[in-house]
């Protein structure tokens, strides 16, 4: 057998053999419906409606790419909404979080004052705790068993100066508060995201800023500010020095709950997945 039908023949089993692999996989179609932010004030527009909905197309396609979603289809349809299949590896919640998520993303100053939780004690339900602070027990935040418990707490407040952003408590389990500052860095810093592994086999992502990052701090009134919370879509991925974010690169770890290589593989696609393309409109899913 010559050499070039050999190299044809281990690419037709290659392709067979992918294809079967696809074939056994769950597929799941979605039906997604693109909002228009001018529609109450400038009325229905045809023209708008489509430019919306391709450019929606256009980054569900960069999420599923960074995500390494290897089959899968974005098409437009002729009423302007948008049709999705998927060949999942991970359950249909997975990508429905990954298509509709805005994929914000933010840097802010950490402080632990500014928020005297203890004043606001009547607001607060009975399953949420207000805890000292390990580091200063004059200061104070919000934690919860449950994650949804506390993000509805969390609506119930607005502050002038501060905000509250929660994350996973990987000391005692559960959710916790952070208070930060107003944001110094936005998904516009953002300059490439990559899923990584560790030589032990740890699954971590690298997120690379852009060059004006240590010009953006030094500009930013925080120079007293040691510490820093990523945010992504409110909640929190991880907390880093100054010297570390001056490089403009970020190593961020999945949380403790993720104990498994596949839950931490999962968490990393999930990020670097909404991180490639943020959608600054809404987007919904159409139950038929």
């Amino acid at each position: 057998m010559s050499a070039a039908k050999c190299k044809w023949l281990i690419a037709l089993v290659v392709l067979l053999v992918t294809s079967s692999a696809y074939a056994v996989l769950p597929v799941s179609n979605y039906r997604l419906v693109v909002g228009d932010p001018l529609k109450t004030s400038d009325g229905v527009s045809l023209r708008r409606a489509t430019k919306l909905a391709e450019m929606t197309q256009d980054r569900l396609k960069a999420r599923l790419r960074a995500a390494e979603v290897k089959s899968h289809e974005v098409v437009l349809n002729k009423d302007g909404t948008l049709r999705v299949m998927i060949h999942r590896t991970f359950p249909s919640g997975w990508y429905e979080t990954l298509m509709l998520a805005p994929g914000k993303f933010s840097v802010m100053p950490r402080t632990r004052g500014g928020i005297k939780w203890v004043m606001l004690a009547s607001e607060i339900p009975q399953d949420v705790e207000i805890r000292s602070d390990k580091e200063d027990e004059t200061k104070t935040y919000l934690w919860s068993a449950k994650r949804d418990t506390l993000a509805n707490t969390l609506k119930r407040f607005h502050f002038k100066n501060f905000s509250a952003v929660m994350g996973p408590d990987d000391i005692d389990g559960g959710w916790r508060t952070y208070t930060v500052g107003k944001a110094v860095l936005t998904q516009e810093n953002v300059k490439e995201a990559s899923r990584q592994m560790s030589s032990t086999g740890v699954t971590f992502v690298r997120v690379q800023l852009t060059s004006d990052t240590p010009d953006r701090l030094a500009a930013a009134t925080t120079s007293d500010v040691q510490q820093w919370v990523v945010v992504l879509d409110g909640e929190v991925l991880g907390l880093v020095q100054s010297a570390v974010l001056n490089t403009g690169k970020l190593q961020l770890s999945a949380p403790t709950r993720a104990t498994s290589r596949d839950e931490q593989r999962s968490w990393a696609l999930q990020v670097v997945g909404r991180l490639a393309a943020p959608l600054p409109i809404k987007v919904a899913i159409v139950q038929e």
